[in-house]
């Protein structure tokens, strides 16, 4: 007997501003959320000379989308290529897209340095884009 279920997926987008207290929860998954993949896009430079950009949980801080400060000095869409996503998403010895399926909650947070040396002068703004299938 086959029984074919749909696997619905979906959406989720926080926005991220330099000055939020990192690291900043975007997501609290559960058990059988499957995140497939994770697009940033920066809506405003950064202007941080020491800025830093990851996302992931617990266990593994940049799992989804590894450093991107040099890809906070230009706006535009960031993370997905193969080379910018974390271990999660991408299994560079067999060179193939990934799916990280939770087994029980986690919490998804962006850790980030951009805060700025000139209070007056700081900016820089993302959005975070997380891309789910529901496995459960």
């Amino acid at each position: 007997m086959v029984e074919k279920n749909s696997c619905q997926g979906y959406v989720t987008k926080h926005t991220v501003n330099h000055d939020d207290t990192s690291p900043l929860t975007l997501y609290t998954a559960g058990d059988g959320d499957g995140i497939i993949g994770c697009a940033i896009k920066v809506t405003e430079t950064w202007d941080d000379g020491s800025k830093a950009f990851t996302v992931g949980d617990a266990a593994d801080p940049d799992g989804f989308a590894e450093d991107l400060a040099a890809s906070l000095e230009a706006t535009g869409y960031y993370n997905i290529e193969h080379d910018e996503m974390g271990a999660y998403l991408w299994h560079v010895i067999g060179s193939h897209r990934r799916t990280h399926i939770y087994a029980a909650a986690g919490t998804i947070a962006a850790t980030f340095v951009g805060t700025g040396g000139d209070p007056n002068g700081s900016q820089g703004q993302c959005i975070v884009y997380l891309l789910h299938q529901d496995y459960k």
